[in-house]
């Protein structure tokens, strides 16, 4: 009985001992399957005075790029990738010191050589965000925490049937300048709409159908657009003729919400 108890009150010591120390970081994880060349986001919210932000990619299945943006930003703070290391099955990372306060996005893109893109068709790993040298009294809200950063810009790379359709949704805040959608890459015909808070019909629609070169990006947006959780729909628009060639529509969606001036 006593050993008993000695071992649970060292565990108890154990706890509060690591408890401590983690109390100035933390940290999330994610399992993460992207197209070969295709791309997802992930975003942490950074309190102020934190020291450090860290994203490491591991257990990677094929090559990968990784890149760090900060609040409001287009262009990477840190960025990596598998073809700069010797072996790319290693583990790799991106980190910026004395980031600042607000949501970062996490880009995690599949970069596997043209020639294996049939071969490898997704890749799949690994990411862990950390936050470190964070402030106690901000540790503990940290994940509640809500910061608005603009632009406010999402990419997805998107795969879809011929004739098939996709969703994406965004949050426009209060006094938004303007909501875009813009489709890049695409590997075959597809349509673009944005459809407004609780709206059927859409506020603005696109299609490769319309351009001399169906090849070229283009987009759809709204000005001044109402607050709420806006739709975009991606539509694979594949002549009929061409559904049993093309089976699905891959590409890149960027949707971009601009503040107020």
């Amino acid at each position: 009985m006593r050993k008993f108890c000695f071992i649970t009150l060292l565990i108890v010591m154990c706890s509060f001992v690591f408890g401590t120390t983690e109390s100035g970081a933390f940290s999330k994880e994610y399992r993460f399957t992207v197209p070969s060349r295709g791309v997802t986001f992930y975003e942490i919210t950074v309190p102020e005075k934190a020291q450090q932000i860290i994203a490491v990619i591991s257990q990677q299945t094929q090559m990968v790029n990784l890149s760090l943006y900060a609040p409001g930003r287009d262009k990477p703070s840190s960025k990596n990738s598998t073809w700069s290391q010797s072996s790319w099955k290693n583990s790799f990372k991106c980190s910026v010191n004395k980031p600042k306060a607000g949501v970062w996005r996490i880009k995690v893109q599949g970069s596997v050589h043209v020639g294996n893109v049939k071969k490898y068709k997704t890749v799949s790993g690994l990411l862990t965000v950390s936050v470190d040298g964070v402030p106690e009294s901000t540790t503990s809200s940290t994940q509640s925490m809500i910061h608005a950063s603009y632009p406010l810009v999402q990419e997805y790379g998107f795969t879809v049937p011929s004739r098939g359709t996709a969703y994406y949704e965004i949050i426009v805040p209060e006094k938004a300048k303007q909501i875009k959608a813009v489709i890049s890459r695409q590997t075959q015909m597809v349509n673009l709409s944005l459809y407004a808070p609780g709206k059927d019909k859409p506020s603005s629609n696109n299609s490769t159908w319309s351009q001399s070169s169906w090849k070229n990006s283009f987009k759809c947006s709204v000005n001044n657009p109402k607050a709420g959780a806006w739709k975009v729909k991606v539509e694979g628009s594949v002549h009929v003729g061409n559904v049993k060639k093309y089976k699905t529509v891959s590409g890149l969606l960027t949707i971009t919400v601009d503040p107020a001036s």
